[in-house]
């Protein structure tokens, strides 16, 4: 995400990251409306009742560390927490259909 930011090419997704983006020269044509979005904009896993397990899931498998760290490359383990995500998400609507 770093270089990306760097590049310019997209406004930041991760705080740690925003470094490089607010201080560009010249700045970014966007930087008002990344600033101002900065005041109501949140995560959006968390906007579905099972987000924040699902993210929970996810962040306490080594696979995520691995990902972050460069380790693991992202077409090997986005499948694998595809299928773990779909079956929260299967469970959570057979519950919401009772």
């Amino acid at each position: 995400m770093t270089r990306v930011v760097e590049a310019g090419i997209v406004v930041p997704s991760q705080q740690g990251v925003t470094g490089p983006y607010l201080s560009a020269d010249p700045p970014p044509a966007n930087l008002m409306s990344t600033i101002e979005s900065m005041d109501f904009g949140e995560m959006l896993p968390y906007a579905h009742p099972v987000g924040a397990e699902i993210t929970s899931m996810l962040s306490e498998q080594e696979s995520w560390r691995q990902l972050w760290r460069g380790e693991a490359a992202a077409a090997t383990v986005l499948p694998q927490w595809e299928d773990q995500v779909n079956q929260v998400l299967r469970e959570y609507w057979e519950r919401a259909g009772e």
